[in-house]
């Protein structure tokens, strides 16, 4: 059940960033695609992929300092 509602939390977290942010943020971090290959497919180069990715990253961590509680579903079932 916390597994569910921390993708809900994360879910509603990336609509707010924006769409190059979460567009980089997904296929780097989430899909695991590297900054090269997500360059590749969102035409730009790494290095605007690695500032977007860093952005999105700020942006979700700022969020969960503002609410413990995003953090805590967010890493819930995942192993340190």
């Amino acid at each position: 059940m916390a597994a569910r509602e921390g993708l809900a939390v994360l879910d509603r977290l990336l609509a707010e960033l924006r769409p190059k942010r979460r567009a980089a943020f997904v296929l780097h971090v989430l899909e695991g695609y590297s900054m090269e290959e997500v360059g590749a497919i969102l035409n730009a180069t790494p290095a605007a992929i690695k500032v977007r990715v860093h952005d999105a990253r700020r942006f979700i961590e700022k969020r969960c300092r503002r609410d413990p509680r995003l953090f805590d579903l967010l890493t819930a079932g995942v192993a340190p």
